[in-house]
């Protein structure tokens, strides 16, 4: 980014950052932040493993991404959908919320996040923005 702002001003960084990929908190959140430039943070929910509606037994077709996607594969789908079972308890007991709350809230709270973008499909997937 650093180079690419001595040829053009850089406005904006569009890095994948939720509950479970915060890679670019070391270095791609921090730039932005000390240099101005926004973020619009995508996949806040995970490719939908942070929706709370996957399966141990979701299958994935088609071009479907999630097919190739390490995370998606036994063992470790298992145990990302243990954490997200975790995680929807916590959000319940201490927030009366859903899983799917608290990773939005969550990526909007980080002080370097601009927007939180992710993957709705219909308006009624919006409700949780609306709180």
């Amino acid at each position: 980014m650093s180079v690419f702002q001595h040829v053009a001003p850089l406005h904006t960084a569009q890095p994948p950052y939720n509950l479970f990929e915060r890679g670019v908190k070391k270095d791609v959140l921090p730039y932005c932040l000390t240099h101005g430039v926004s973020t619009l943070t995508y996949g806040s929910l995970c490719r939908g493993l942070l929706s709370g509606k996957m399966k141990p037994d979701s299958e994935f077709h088609g071009d479907d991404v999630r097919k190739m996607d390490p995370k998606f594969q036994q063992p470790r789908y298992a145990q990302y959908l243990k954490a997200v079972e975790r995680l929807d308890r916590f959000a319940q007991e201490n927030y009366g919320k859903r899983v799917l709350d608290l990773a939005i809230r969550w990526t909007l709270d980080q002080p370097f996040v601009a927007v939180a973008l992710w993957g709705a499909r219909h308006p009624a997937q919006l409700a949780p923005v609306a709180e």
